[in-house]
């Protein structure tokens, strides 16, 4: 992937975690990143930051594994408790990213 396109990031979990610190961080960054999909097992909260961050309904999915169709290129699990099995998933659909690959999209443009 070219480090001057934006990285389309999935979002596993949009609780706490997700709203107070990663999604405003994505959103300020709009020449590096694009919110493309959200999951989260709460219809509300999948409606409510949809609309927030200009997630289509088409994109958001309460089931983590529809997330992971190929439209993102890097997932954020964020979700509470167990993180291994939505790790594990991403990886294997190729949307895993390490901290240097991020870094390295982040910092040269």
């Amino acid at each position: 992937m070219s480090p001057s396109r934006r990285l389309r990031v999935g979002v596993i979990g949009c609780g706490a975690v997700a709203q107070i610190m990663h999604l405003p961080y994505l959103r300020s960054l709009p020449d590096k990143f694009d919110i493309a999909a959200l999951s989260d097992l709460s219809p509300g909260l999948l409606d409510l930051l949809g609309e927030q961050y200009g997630v289509p309904a088409e994109r958001r999915f309460p089931d983590y594994r529809e997330l992971l169709d190929g439209e993102v290129d890097a997932v954020l699990v964020l979700s509470s408790g167990s993180h291994p099995p939505q790790v594990i998933a991403a990886a294997e659909a190729g949307q895993a990213r390490t901290g240097r690959e991020a870094r390295h999209h982040l910092w040269h443009p």
